[in-house]
C-alpha cells in the first residue's frame, strides 16, 4: 500500500499482531501448540478475527505461545502442566514451543494459557496480541505483564475458526500496551459491511 494508505479503512496499518495459537491463520502453522506429525499444517482459511485484522492493515506476525491445545496449566493429566518451578502461579507449556517465560524476569511465570500473548506484547515483539479466556487466561497474563486488556462479553466478537476448551465460556481478548490500542483493535473487529461485530460463523 506504500505511503498512500487509507487510515480510515486500515486503522491497523503495519501493526504487528500476534494471536494465541488456537486461531486459524492460513499462512502460519496452526496446531494449538501441539507437536505431533503436523508438518506445515496451515488451515485452509483465516479465522474471522485474523481475517478482519488483515483487512484493517495489520501484519499477522506470529502465533503466541499457549498451553497445548488450549488446556489449562494446572491440567491434572499433565498435558500442559508447567513443571519447572517458576515464581508465581500459572503458566503455559506446549510440546511445540516449551514453557513460556516472562520477559521482565525469565524465572517468573506468565500466568494462564495465554501467557505467550502477554509476553509477546511485554517484550515488544507485537503491538497487540489476541488471547483467549475460559477462566482467567487473558486476565492473568495481562496482569503479570503490566499490559492493557479488553475482554468483551462472550459472543460480542467472533470465535469462529478457533480451538476452544469450553464452548459456554471461551471468548477472545485483546492484550495491548495501552487501552487506546486495545480499543482500536476492538473496533477493527467490526464487519466493514454491516458495522456490527456479528459473525454468522458463530451460529
Amino acid at each position: 500500500y506504500g505511503r498512500n494508505f487509507d487510515a480510515a479503512e486500515m486503522p491497523l496499518y503495519c501493526a504487528a499482531i500476534s494471536f494465541k495459537a488456537i486461531y486459524d491463520t492460513a499462512d502460519i502453522r496452526t496446531t494449538g501448540g501441539g507437536d505431533v506429525a503436523y508438518a506445515m499444517d496451515a488451515p485452509p482459511r483465516d479465522s474471522t478475527l485474523v481475517s478482519r485484522l488483515r483487512s484493517a492493515g495489520a501484519i499477522i506476525y506470529a502465533h503466541a505461545h499457549n498451553s497445548e491445545y488450549n488446556g489449562g496449566s494446572g491440567d491434572p493429566e499433565g498435558a500442559s502442566k508447567v513443571e519447572r518451578p517458576y515464581i508465581g502461579a500459572g503458566g503455559a507449556r506446549e510440546s511445540w514451543g516449551g514453557v513460556s517465560c516472562n520477559p521482565y524476569d525469565t524465572e517468573r511465570a506468565t500466568a494462564g494459557s495465554s501467557g505467550g500473548s502477554g509476553s509477546s506484547v511485554a517484550a515488544n515483539l507485537a503491538v497487540c496480541s489476541i488471547c483467549e479466556t475460559t477462566g482467567g487466561s487473558c486476565r492473568g497474563p495481562a496482569n503479570y505483564h503490566s499490559t492493557a486488556l479488553v475482554v468483551p462479553t462472550k459472543g460480542m466478537i467472533s470465535f469462529d475458526g478457533s480451538i476452544g476448551a469450553t464452548p459456554y465460556q471461551d471468548r477472545p481478548g485483546i492484550i495491548c500496551r495501552s487501552v487506546k490500542d486495545a480499543v482500536t483493535v476492538l473496533d477493527a473487529f467490526r464487519d466493514k459491511k454491516t458495522g456490527t461485530y456479528f459473525d454468522a460463523g458463530d451460529l
